[in-house]
């Protein structure tokens, strides 16, 4: 199914690369952005004292219509991917993943998908920018699958430097479960995108 969509997603970015050329923000735009985030946590129930928070590699993948100059809708994906101690932890400490082969090293990646609007209050290339966001949050791991997911929200604050590039400060929390238990996330980036309109 990510799979499926994941394909979907670059089908219609690369049928749609020709109508990006307005240069001002309207019509089509699609982009990519990478970068490190400082702050990359989970938190179980309380009562249990057990989180996990480290660096993290950042990430973001968009894909929407601006309907002028100032605002563009998207549907995006902004996750962080790190190691994860929890995870490796539960690995080595349990007989079943021993016997599964599942022990060893976890990475984790935790995102929000969802629909984000950005604001821009200057002419493309200076421009400072807002963005809001809300979707599903998911935790998953390299070898464990991934948890339901939860609502999240997304906001963050940024500068489009040059046409098409931006460096955005992205705060985003969210709660994921995997069937029993409920977990908080949260996670602070700081990604320099490439944005194509």
């Amino acid at each position: 199914m990510k799979y499926g969509i994941a394909i979907a997603l670059t089908l219609v970015a690369l049928v749609t690369s020709g109508y990006c050329t307005d240069d001002n923000r309207k019509g089509w735009v699609e982009g990519i952005g990478l970068g490190f985030a400082p702050v990359s946590r989970f938190t179980l129930p309380e009562g249990s004292n057990l989180s996990e928070d480290a660096p993290a590699f950042g990430y973001s993948l968009l894909l929407g219509y601006g309907w002028s100059e100032h605002d563009v809708t998207a549907f995006e994906f902004n996750g962080t991917v790190r190691n994860s101690s929890y995870y490796s932890e539960i690995g080595e400490h349990t007989e079943y993943f021993f016997e599964s082969g599942l022990h060893g090293s976890q990475y984790i990646y935790q995102h929000l998908g969802g629909v984000t609007w950005y604001h821009y209050f200057g002419v493309p290339g200076k421009s400072f920018l807002t963005v809001v966001g809300v979707g599903l949050f998911n935790l998953g791991t390299k070898n464990l699958g991934s948890n339901e997911s939860g609502l999240g929200t997304l906001a963050g604050l940024g500068h489009e430097f040059a046409r098409h590039f931006q460096t955005v400060f992205y705060w985003t929390r969210g709660q994921s479960s995997d069937g029993w238990i409920t977990m908080k996330h949260s996670q602070l980036s700081i990604l320099v995108s490439w944005i194509r309109y």
